[in-house]
């Protein structure tokens, strides 16, 4: 007969961690700056690899009028406004 557990399946096989992921990596001065939220290295640079490849950007995509016209179907559609819109991702 088998016991139910309440515990999710993946995580019956989790184990603990005994050194933190900064001393796995070996980089002496990695540190969490409470002023900025990030983490920094020993020089103050912030460290952009441990969430994503690319530093983060922000890029704004103008808007612009959808002409007037008829849709395949037939109907007339009138002109419209598209407003811009922020791209948040990173290395866009």
């Amino acid at each position: 007969m088998q016991v139910r557990s309440d515990t999710p399946f993946i995580l019956r096989f989790k184990r603990k961690v005994e050194t933190p992921w900064l001393d796995v990596l070996g980089e002496p001065g990695v540190h969490f700056d409470e002023d900025r939220m990030l983490w920094v290295d020993a020089t103050g640079a912030p460290l952009w690899a441990g969430r994503m490849k690319k530093y983060p950007t922000a890029c704004s995509t103008a808007g612009k009028m959808i002409p007037a016209g008829y849709t395949p179907s037939g109907k007339y559609k009138p002109s419209t406004y598209r407003p811009p819109k922020m791209d948040k991702r990173s290395g866009k």
